[in-house]
């Protein structure tokens, strides 16, 4: 069991910003969450999933929006985990359907709730259903204000623009019964819609919250629960990525500490990973500065494209919210990376940044991790090929093999 403080809250949201792959939300809205845990409590409870007594009970909470102009049928990809204060309004908005974050964070509770309710059982754990500033500092507001723990660990070990990329659905841990709410209007801060789902698998899962999101109650938004669990099913399944909290962590506290000794934080980060065999393979993809980001709409999910100008030619980086695949020289024969492997971005003073930060003229590091080995499973890959594919790719290579067989600048 360890208490975060806000230092350590704060080195946990560049952390996890990284982790993130360019998604996630912005950091923006990771901070103001985060605001809003230390105004209820000093620290939050991180346990390590082997800690979990067996008997409790926990859940997975998370925000998320459907797609406002894809038909429900052809929409299974594109379920957006994806929240950032692009979505919210600092103040009650005059008119139309938008949101406070105050609002997002009051309903967020709901379907935690209800799902106590149905099974009867109250819940001492929450998990975040994927690394980034969004969603897993939500659950940690969740946390404290139910003063129960977080465990340590994830359904991704980054940020993902899908539910079928989710480790948790490609276990046995059955996806019901689960709960929905939806996110009240600012002119009528009590009329919440809940309802209890009982999908029999994650498609229809992933299909029926996107057709609830598409009606009128909900307004293509709303906050959720599901993936119950004990904590005896927590430990004989392991349904997650374990320990991405505290990796997030130690992360942000490297960048932290390089920057104050005055040290370089990319070389430093890449250190950290050198130095740590029980850790993934870390790549310097390149650095450089952006010259051009495309970003296509698509509901609540932008399709997007940054390239970035390095000494040895132009890297692409492409995606859904989260960066999926990254390539040399616009060609898309030779990539560096493919999801579920992970593509981040460091700036020089050691500031993680999500796609909602980036500007042309910014100079980035953009660092390749290894996927952890709970993403490499074949059902999580055919996830993320679902979306790779949109991209104009088909096969998943990992990076070690990408990097250390070849080099792909020779193109």
């Amino acid at each position: 069991m360890r208490q975060l403080g806000e230092q350590e809250l704060e080195d946990l949201l560049n952390g996890a910003a990284f982790l993130a792959s360019g998604g996630g939300g912005s950091r923006q809205m990771g901070e103001e969450i985060l605001q809003a845990i230390l105004a209820k409590s000093e620290t939050v409870t991180l346990l390590d999933f082997q800690e979990v007594e067996q008997p409790q009970w926990g859940v997975v909470p998370f925000a998320a929006g459907a797609p406002s102009d894809v038909h429900p049928q052809q929409a299974r990809s594109f379920l957006s985990l994806h929240f950032s204060l692009s979505h919210f309004s600092r103040e009650k908005p005059e008119t139309g359907r938008n949101y406070t974050l105050s609002d997002l964070l009051a309903a967020a509770i709901a379907p935690v709730e209800l799902v106590e309710e149905i099974i009867g059982e109250n819940f001492s754990f929450v998990l975040p259903i994927e690394i980034g500033t969004a969603n897993t500092f939500l659950a940690m507001f969740i946390a404290v204000s139910k003063n129960i723990a977080i465990v340590n660990g994830d359904g991704a070990g980054r940020s993902v623009p899908s539910l079928e990329m989710l480790t948790y659905s490609n276990s046995d841990l059955p996806v019901y019964p689960g709960a929905m709410a939806s996110i009240p209007s600012p002119f009528d801060s009590n009329n919440q819609t809940k309802l209890a789902i009982y999908p029999n698998q994650i498609s229809t899962s992933n299909d029926l919250m996107i057709q609830t999101m598409q009606t009128e109650e909900f307004g293509n938004a709303g906050v959720m629960a599901s993936y119950v669990m004990t904590g005896e099913t927590l430990q004989n399944l392991c349904p997650i990525v374990p320990n991405t909290i505290s990796l997030a962590l130690e992360i942000g506290s490297v960048l932290r500490q390089a920057t104050e000794q005055g040290k370089n934080p990319i070389t430093a980060l890449l250190g950290y990973f050198d130095e740590n065999p029980a850790l993934p393979n870390a790549f310097l993809l390149g650095e450089g500065e952006i010259v051009d980001i495309k970003k296509e709409n698509v509901g609540r999910l932008d399709k997007l494209e940054v390239i970035v100008a390095t000494e040895k030619g132009e890297i692409c980086i492409s995606g859904f919210n989260e960066n999926l695949v990254a390539y040399c020289n616009n060609s898309h024969e030779v990539p560096l990376a493919i999801g579920p492997d992970l593509i981040c971005y460091l700036t020089p003073d050691g500031i993680a940044l999500t796609n909602e930060e980036l500007e042309k003229g910014i100079y980035l590091g953009i660092i390749g991790l290894q996927a952890p080995e709970e993403s490499q499973q074949p059902t999580v890959i055919q996830g993320y090929r679902e979306g790779i594919t949109q991209l104009g790719y088909a096969p998943y290579i990992p990076i070690q093999y990408l990097l250390n067989s070849f080099d792909p600048w020779r193109c």
